[in-house]
């Protein structure tokens, strides 16, 4: 029974641990990211706005101020941001 209960808590502990690992990230250029991977996936995707998703704490970012300022532009070369944002401008 023990046995049993420490895998319980192993497995437990493993996947706090990936979610934390999913949670923070660093991306080029010096700039630390937290937020969970799905938020940072629809940012890519064109379906959130960086500086929304900012304000309304679903990302927070820090590092250096010069790329910070420049990363929604960089966002706007994600290659599937463009067919994103057309399907959403299409009539339902």
């Amino acid at each position: 029974m023990e046995r049993a209960a420490a895998d319980v808590a192993v497995r437990a502990l493993e996947r706090r641990r990936a979610e934390e690992r999913s949670t923070a990230g660093h991306l080029e250029g010096g700039v630390d990211d937290r937020a969970p991977l799905s938020v940072l996936y629809q940012v890519w995707e064109g379906l959130l706005d960086l500086g929304t998703a900012a304000r309304d704490g679903l990302v927070r970012l820090s590092g250096r101020r010069d790329v910070l300022l420049v990363l929604p532009e960089a966002l706007r070369f994600s290659p599937v941001a463009p067919f994103v944002r057309s399907a959403q401008a299409l009539p339902r």
